[in-house]
């Protein structure tokens, strides 16, 4: 009766300690401190998907542009990122020249080419904004191109207009058609 007794003191012992186990296993896994083992890219053929991603592109003559975004989702057969809620920070010799924000877009590994839609909004020096609702940059060219209306707005005038070309190299702007300026603050007067 004794040993009876005993073994069933141990077998729930054993058990609850299992248990026990089992149950801080799992609590480790949910809570992401522990990596299960996975199969390489290569052998899975999976698309990836990220949050918080930072990613900046250099070359020969350094930082090229830095783009962060809230989720990207990589597409291994098209080789394109499909991004939400972006930044970009572009450079041009080593200085910050245009920082923008987009609600969406795709980035183009192969061919350097990041496009973004949806409430664009493009800042350089202090006072300088341009809005519009796509942007296209072409990494091999260093342009920034769109066919949609833009306005842009400083502290002296605004400018709309529909189609732009931006070469970030030498910070010109081309505004296609349509253009319409208006200086802000300037009394005309007649002498």
């Amino acid at each position: 009766m004794r040993k009876t007794r005993i073994f069933r003191i141990a077998a729930i012992t054993l058990t609850t300690c299992i248990l026990i186990i089992i149950g801080i296993g799992l609590c480790i896994v949910y809570r992401g401190d522990v990596l299960l083992p996975a199969l390489p890219l290569s052998l899975a053929k999976l698309d990836v998907k990220a949050d918080k991603v930072s990613y900046t592109h250099t070359d020969g003559n350094g930082r090229r542009w830095t783009l962060e975004a809230n989720t990207a989702l990589y597409d291994r057969d098209r080789q394109k990122a499909l991004l939400n809620r972006i930044r970009v920070t572009f450079y041009s010799r080593g200085k910050e020249v245009l920082f923008l924000t987009a609600n969406e877009g795709e980035l183009q590994a192969g061919d350097k080419l990041m496009t973004v839609r949806g409430d664009v909004v493009a800042r350089s020096a202090p006072d300088t904004v341009l809005r519009t609702q796509s942007l296209v940059y072409r990494g091999k060219t260093g342009l920034i191109t769109t066919q949609d209306p833009v306005d842009i707005k400083t502290t002296r005038m605004q400018i709309k207009g529909i189609g732009m070309t931006l070469d970030l190299e030498s910070q010109r702007m081309q505004i296609h058609r349509s253009i319409q300026s208006r200086m802000i603050g300037v009394s005309l007067w007649r002498g």
